[in-house]
């Protein structure tokens, strides 16, 4: 079912039979999910479950071991030329602070990584 019951409206974010394994072990077999504009759409599951994996997928920041995506009428894993290099996605762990200065510059911030947490 699409947003508001429309059928003619196509999803932003296609996956079909997707899959990724390290090595000989499985973390995504058989994933398939349409998102269409102005969804609200969360990858819940425990640790291990393939939910940034996932996400990493979709943002072209990791190949996939096979089956098909589609981010907004592009494969993420064969970028465009036009777009090559022009990736602004990224995923965020909550527990990493928002910002904190730099020794570059002092007005400059940026986030902290969870190494510089225990400094």
């Amino acid at each position: 079912m699409t947003p508001f019951g429309r059928t003619d409206v196509q999803p932003v974010i296609q996956v079909r039979d997707l899959t990724m394994a390290y090595g000989d072990v499985d973390v995504l077999r058989g994933v398939d999910l349409d998102i269409h504009r102005g969804e609200v759409f969360p990858l819940l599951g425990p640790n291990g479950a393939g939910k940034t994996t996932t996400v990493e997928i979709l943002e072209g920041f990791r190949q996939r071991s096979g089956g098909e995506v589609s981010v907004l009428a592009t494969d993420p894993g064969r970028p465009a030329p036009r777009t090559a290099g022009r990736r602004h996605a990224t995923t965020w762990d909550a527990s990493w602070p928002l910002a904190r200065p730099t020794r570059a510059a002092p007005t400059t911030r940026r986030a902290a990584s969870p190494a510089e947490l225990n400094r």
